[in-house]
């Protein structure tokens, strides 16, 4: 078995902070200009909600108060069940006595 190494493996240098400040200073107009883009594309979707804030505030609004009175009349401990509890313990208690 031959173990002799024949090249010896290149040390690596770290990048320099300067290197990195360079490279973010090339690209930075294109990520402004990606950003104008974007901008630009979803305005109308931003505007609209702007504009309908109100009337999306009373939507989520009222589907919360109805979700909450489905959930406080048919969850596990609503309002149902609790009758039927109530019903069923006083058939015990009539039957008891």
């Amino acid at each position: 078995m031959d173990f002799r190494v024949d090249k010896l493996a290149r040390i690596r240098t770290l990048p320099s902070p300067e290197d990195g400040i360079r490279a973010v200073a090339q690209h930075a107009p294109q990520a402004e200009a990606f950003a104008a883009r974007l901008i630009e594309r979803t305005r109308p979707y931003w505007t609209w909600a702007y504009l309908s804030r109100r009337r999306l505030a009373t939507t989520s609004v009222v589907l919360l108060t109805l979700w909450l009175f489905v959930h406080v009349t048919f969850g596990a401990n609503g309002m149902v069940v609790y009758r039927q509890k109530r019903a069923e313990m006083l058939q015990l208690r009539k039957e008891n006595d």
